[in-house]
């Protein structure tokens, strides 16, 4: 974590790898692995750092739920796993809604339902961000997606309000 925390994530990586060849049975196996899957995360390996976040079993207590939520939300959204994204997010919004990390996460949720095609699922949480961060920097991206949604789905008259709102605040 000392090497993780001031961004030498290249040495982080080799540290983390070292002690988890040696000890991956420790009972802090599953924080090494969340802070290798953060390190490669930051170098942008996505592949091995979702493997990394995808090994960790999440047990009472572990602190880093929901940023290992939004982390892996993020490496699936890249690599068009739009499906799984919604299953990552998912439990960030149903268990932690007042994380740090909840806005982002619904924001990516929001996204992630379109592109897998779910347009009434879209709409449905886009509203529920707007509902819960009117003031949301990232909510003119969600209304976007819940645009999208709209369209995608027939409903051309709500999509023209959202449309409308969005131009009428800019």
């Amino acid at each position: 974590n000392g090497l993780l925390n001031p961004g030498l994530y290249e040495l982080a990586v080799a540290e983390y790898r070292k002690f988890l060849a040696n000890h991956s049975d420790h009972a802090k196996a599953p924080l090494a692995h969340y802070g290798l899957g953060v390190a490669l995360f930051r170098l942008k390996q996505s592949e091995e750092a979702l493997k990394e976040f995808d090994s960790i079993t999440i047990t009472p207590g572990f602190p880093y739920v929901a940023e290992v939520a939004v982390m892996r939300g993020q490496l699936l959204i890249q690599a068009a796993r739009f499906a799984d994204a919604v299953a990552a997010l998912s439990p960030v919004l149903k268990n932690h809604r007042d994380h740090d990390l909840a806005d982002d996460a619904a924001a990516l949720h929001v996204e992630a339902q379109y592109r897998a095609g779910d347009s009434a699922a879209t709409a449905e949480t886009a509203g529920e961000f707007q509902r819960q961060w009117p003031t949301n920097p990232m909510l003119d991206r969600v209304q976007l997606f819940a645009v999208l949604a709209l369209i995608a789905g027939g409903d051309d008259d709500r999509a023209n309000a959202v449309l409308e709102s969005l131009t009428s605040h800019s």
